[in-house]
């Protein structure tokens, strides 16, 4: 089952050390960029992932000890990391830029490959001006980042090279089979390149037996990572929890209020501003879709084919959740700037003369990036997303950190585990975000009946409670807690946003909750 390089060079490459310098600046480009959001504070997933992988390296039990809904494969990752190299924030920042700067060189590959070694060095430095876009939180270091990287390589492999086509089908197979195991909408980015690898091979016969192979081949990376997973948590007598968590609430998660078709429109319309801070390549992608969907018919078996089915799986992994968080959209980042290199810049290029389109595309790219990143305060930028809620996390988590000891558990009644990242106290239960405890989740009643058990018996030093829903929780807090502070809306200080309550035997000194947002952002 042997087959010729699908795709061809269409320019010479000619002298490498241009090439070179031109991927040193763009790598260059791309860490400055980064550094300007490392003093960030963490987002809460992010610290969720990094509290959740210590815990693992304590010797705490996944989805047992610690509950996530999400796969393991980022609680993995992240203890490996903190195992190496510790569990600081830059840390996690360094291991989001590593993973950037693989993806830049694989966006390089992708439009030198059929463009030609300019056209790469172009879309190179336009990823490294929006890699760290903060509209879809590019800036941070959430699961989208390290995804990019796996798919991207997936499509390059698919795409190119000498390799026999069932090589090239299991080593695809295999880098989608790890993104799945970060985030399970990998689901219809392999559906897409499954459906481009059978469309455009020249089959001999058109056989169902040769399909099938291809079938196989493909799925065989992502089988034997969940075969893996499965066996693991079966064989330690953790099945039912693992199920529970990454299908049967994952599944109620992603359902989200709006079905359908629906989803596509508020794709368009998201509650947070994604879109503004990449408008140009946004719009540039609207453009180089229309022109490469066209193109498809003619060159089925080309990578314009296999980029607009990448895209498109894009958007659909981007839509099944239902929820239009802004690092959601970050999945879109890559593909469209390989697709604005296989044309928007690319074909330009052909012609002296247009080479002020390109230049002039990616001074607005970094012109709009300067607006809504490198020009504003770190304290500011992040602001649209949240709120300052991941700043106002880490410094209720810093103010926690003084007012208990070392050994002593705490409980966040939210979706703050930054709290427990910046204090670096245990929580008092495996639930360390509240998602799957809110009436209406899937299984709510029986996590809660847990929930309570785990703080009876540990019993924490404080309790937090950002959100409202926690009146199941009166009992207990009546019995052995009491008042010790609360922080109100600084926009309306008589909307509490945090109320504190502490053991009685053990009380706390009495401090000022309240913190205030550096300056609001109109």
């Amino acid at each position: 089952m042997n087959s010729q390089t699908d795709v061809t060079p269409t320019r010479s490459r000619g002298t490498r050390w241009p090439i070179w310098i031109g991927l040193i600046i763009a790598a260059g480009v791309l860490v400055v960029f980064r550094l300007h959001a490392f003093p960030a504070p963490l987002e809460t997933d992010e610290c969720n992932y990094a509290y959740i992988g210590g815990r693992l390296l304590a010797g705490d039990r996944l989805y047992v000890d610690v509950w996530d809904h999400q796969p393991p494969g980022v609680f993995v990752l992240f203890a490996g990391v903190i195992a190496l190299f510790g569990d600081g924030e830059a840390v996690f920042r360094w291991l989001a830029t590593g993973f950037s700067l693989a993806s830049m060189g694989l966006v390089f590959q992708l439009v030198s490959r059929r463009v030609g070694d300019a056209a790469g060095v172009f879309a190179a430095i336009a990823f490294a001006i929006v890699s760290s876009d903060p509209g879809t939180a590019g800036d941070g270091c959430n699961r989208e980042i390290y995804m990019n990287t796996l798919t991207l390589g997936a499509l390059a492999v698919l795409t190119g090279g000498p390799m026999a086509t069932n090589r090239r089908l299991l080593i695809a197979g295999m880098l989608l089979g790890v993104a799945s195991t970060l985030k399970t909408v990998v689901a219809p980015i392999w559906v897409a390149l499954l459906i481009w690898s059978l469309y455009n091979r020249r089959l001999p016969d058109r056989s169902a037996r040769y399909a099938i192979r291809i079938v196989l081949y493909l799925a065989a990376g992502p089988a034997l990572f969940w075969m893996g997973i499965g066996g693991y948590f079966a064989a330690t007598g953790r099945w039912e929890a693992f199920v529970d968590a990454v299908f049967r609430f994952n599944v109620g998660y992603a359902g989200a209020d709006t079905r359908g078709h629906l989803r596509i429109g508020e794709f368009f319309d998201p509650i947070f501003p994604v879109f503004a801070s990449a408008l140009p390549l946004w719009l540039a992608t609207i453009a180089v879709f229309v022109v490469l969907a066209k193109s498809v018919r003619k060159t089925p078996a080309g990578i314009e084919c296999a980029w607009v089915c990448y895209l498109l799986a894009c958007f659909f992994a981007v839509v099944m959740p239902g929820r239009f968080w802004p690092h959601y959209y970050y999945l879109m980042i890559a593909p469209m700037v390989v697709g604005c290199g296989l044309l928007w810049i690319g074909a330009p290029l052909a012609r002296p003369a247009a080479w002020v389109v390109g230049l002039g595309w990616l001074v607005a790219l970094a012109a709009f990036q300067y607006r809504y990143y490198l020009g504003v305060d770190v304290a500011q930028f992040a602001a649209g997303r949240y709120d300052y809620r991941d700043q106002w996390a880490r410094a209720q988590g810093r103010r926690v950190a003084e007012l208990t000891e070392p050994n002593d558990t705490v409980f966040i009644w939210g979706k703050d585990a930054g709290i427990y990242y910046y204090a670096n106290r245990r929580c008092a239960s495996r639930y360390t975000m509240i998602g799957a405890l809110e009436r209406g989740a899937v299984g709510f009643e029986s996590r809660r009946e847990v929930l309570l058990n785990e703080l009876e018996n540990s019993r924490p030093r404080m309790m937090l409670f950002v959100e409202p829903g926690f009146e199941f929780l009166m009992p207990l807090l009546d019995t052995y807690y009491a008042p010790a502070g609360i922080d109100g809306d600084d926009r309306d200080p008589t909307r509490p946003i945090l109320l504190v309550w502490a053991l009685r035997d053990r009380p706390v000194r009495d401090v000022p909750w309240e913190w205030i947002a550096p300056r609001r952002v109109k």
